[in-house]
């Protein structure tokens, strides 16, 4: 099958789970890829197409380029991985969807021969707001080197280490649990993304040092920083509501990847479905970032840790969800 795919300007964690995928599946099952930005995909070059793969449409240019291979009889596939009409207020991406990205999303469905996301409740989002049946895709880890450590990060001299990873977007889900972050004995926080500043204490939190480790849109050099580190628990709050609710459990991956056990809350039905060590609220978070610091768990710590690991290997696999997407393009 030729498959086309919109190309995005630069690689991302987006295209790392959302459209490198296709890569993979272009190898593995004799597939021909063709990838083009939204301005090179001419009337002509549409002709040569089986299906032109889109990932949130979000320009003029992205969406005459979609129309292009409509008219020329090509399957158009719309993949989305965040529910972008609910993004809230205090998410710096919240200015970025404008009236003009949801009719770009709003026309793409109305278009759209196959409909894919990142999760259910995002699936049940975009039937509610589009009327449209999506299919699920979860994002996935790329096992085509089958790399996952073998243990548990042990604590190196007596020091927990407890990680962050996101960018400016999630400020408020980390505001939202601030006094949870405290000067604990033999704990270091480390924040990978970007300057929380409200966390110190002379910005009314608890922490009087933050350690920061600048945020990466290449994931590949992101995860290269985070594996450095090798943190024992990585912590991903997540405010409660329906963008949040939405989200793919990415983080939990990752921080598996990297050797660590994930602490998410209870509220996230993409982290409550897997092996995270769960809160409720603030104070239950309190009480954990305590906890973990105590000195004789390491063995329950590293059985929790390998039972992530079966997890991602069992269900989160690229090889196995890719399955998915060859079922989908054979029914095109």
């Amino acid at each position: 099958m030729k498959i086309g795919i919109l190309k995005k300007k630069e690689e991302s964690a987006v295209t790392h789970y959302r459209i490198a995928p296709f890569l993979d599946l272009a190898r593995t099952d004799g597939h021909f890829i063709f990838q083009y930005p939204p301005e090179s995909l001419t009337d002509d070059l549409c002709r040569g197409l089986d299906v032109l793969i889109v990932h949130r449409p979000a320009s003029e240019s992205e969406m005459k380029a979609v129309y292009r291979a409509k008219w020329a009889g090509v399957a158009i596939w719309l993949d989305l991985d965040d529910m972008l009409w609910a993004i809230p207020p205090a998410n710096a991406a919240h200015l970025n969807y404008s009236p003009q990205v949801h009719t770009c999303i709003t026309d793409a469905m109305r278009v759209a021969d196959v409909v894919t996301v990142s999760t259910q409740a995002l699936k049940e989002q975009v039937q509610i707001e589009f009327g449209k049946t999506a299919n699920v895709i979860p994002n996935a880890w790329n096992d085509r080197d089958d790399y996952l450590p073998d243990f548990w990060n042990l604590p190196q001299n007596s020091i927990t280490k407890v990680a962050h990873r996101g960018s400016n977007t999630h400020s408020a889900d980390l505001f939202q649990v601030r006094h949870a972050f405290q000067d604990i004995e033999n704990v270091l926080f480390e924040f990978f993304g970007f300057i929380s500043w409200f966390l110190l204490s002379e910005y009314g939190g608890n922490l009087h040092m933050l350690n920061v480790i600048g945020w990466s849109y290449n994931l590949a050099e992101f995860m290269k920083r985070f594996f450095a580190f090798k943190p024992q628990f990585v912590v991903f709050p997540l405010e409660d509501n329906i963008f949040n609710k939405c989200k793919s459990n990415i983080a939990w991956q990752e921080a598996t990847q990297a050797g660590a056990i994930t602490i998410a809350p209870s509220s996230m039905p993409e982290f409550s479905s897997v092996p995270c060590i769960l809160y409720d609220d603030e104070a239950g978070l309190i009480e954990i970032l305590h906890r973990v610091s105590e000195p004789g768990n390491s063995e329950f710590y590293n059985e929790l840790y390998l039972k992530n690991v079966k997890h991602l290997r069992d269900y989160y696999a690229l090889s196995k969800v890719n399955r998915i997407r060859a079922e989908l393009l054979s029914m095109i």
